[in-house]
């Protein structure tokens, strides 16, 4: 569970890095946001990351039940991926990172 301390830290060091992030080319922020999401949608989902690529470390983790709060867990993860994506041109992308890009959306 993040912590509204931890949210905080969260949205300073996103504000932080934001200039860092503006500088690379779209295509390399999309494959960062690409493995990024992915992460932490095994953070989300630790048994789809045990039936991917085996056991590994977020098998101590798994959540049978799906509380609301694990929900809204994958609410905001689904708002961050959009709000990231928002900030990538579409214009600067090839075919197949665009391909990558509606995925993600």
């Amino acid at each position: 569970m993040i912590t509204r301390n931890g949210m905080l830290a969260l949205a300073t060091a996103a504000i932080i890095a934001f200039p860092a992030v503006a500088a690379q080319p779209a295509s390399e922020r999309l494959a960062t946001l690409a493995a990024e999401a992915h992460e932490r949608a095994l953070d989300l989902n630790p048994l789809s990351e045990t039936f991917s690529q085996g056991a590994g470390p977020r098998q101590d983790r798994l959540e049978l039940t799906f509380t609301g709060e694990h929900r809204e867990r994958q609410r905001a993860h689904h708002r961050w991926v959009l709000a990231q994506l928002e900030l990538i041109p579409v214009a600067g992308l090839s075919s197949r990172e665009k391909l990558t890009y509606e995925l993600l959306a």
